[in-house]
C-alpha cells in the first residue's frame, strides 16, 4: 500500500542501469519545458509528486491553455519520465528538458483539468501506471 502522496519541492533521483545514482533537484525540473528527442513540445513540468516513502512517484506536466487557463495536468510516472540515465538532460541553449516520451501517449493519458489533482487513491495511480505500461510504477 502506497499511502498518501504529498507534493513537495525537494529532490528527484534515479539509479541508472549502470548502478550510478543520479539526482535532480525538483527546482531544476519544475517550470522547464519538456521536449522529446524529435523536438516535439510535450509541455511544462508543474510538479514532482513525492510518495510517503520519500521517493518521487510522478512528474506532473501541464499542456495547452494560455497562462495555465485551460491547461490540462498530466501525471507521468517518474520511472517513465526518467527511463534511463541519458533520458533527461538540459539543452544548454534553450534550457529544455529532453524526455523519452511519446506525444501521442501523452495526448491520451489520464489528466486533470486543474492544479487540484489528487493522486492519493490507488485507483487513480493504477490507471496512470496501466496507461504507460509495464514497469511504469515499479513501487506499486
Amino acid at each position: 500500500m502506497l499511502g498518501l502522496l504529498v507534493t513537495v519541492s525537494v529532490f528527484a533521483a534515479e539509479i541508472s542501469n549502470s548502478g550510478t545514482f543520479h539526482t535532480f533537484n525538483a527546482s531544476d525540473l519544475i517550470g522547464n519545458t519538456v521536449k522529446n528527442s524529435h523536438g516535439d513540445d510535450l509541455g511544462k513540468v508543474e510538479d514532482v509528486v513525492i510518495g510517503s516513502d520519500g521517493r518521487a512517484h510522478f512528474v506532473v506536466l501541464s499542456r495547452g491553455g494560455t497562462l495555465s487557463v485551460g491547461a490540462k495536468y498530466i501525471p507521468v510516472p517518474y520511472q517513465t519520465f526518467m527511463s534511463n540515465s541519458t533520458n533527461i538532460a538540459k539543452i544548454n541553449t534553450d534550457n529544455d528538458l529532453i524526455a523519452n516520451l511519446d506525444k501521442a501517449k501523452l495526448d491520451t493519458a489520464p489528466s486533470f483539468k486543474d492544479k487540484k489533482y489528487d493522486l492519493s487513491s490507488r485507483d487513480s495511480q493504477m490507471k496512470i501506471c496501466r496507461h504507460y505500461g509495464a514497469g511504469a510504477c515499479p513501487y506499486m
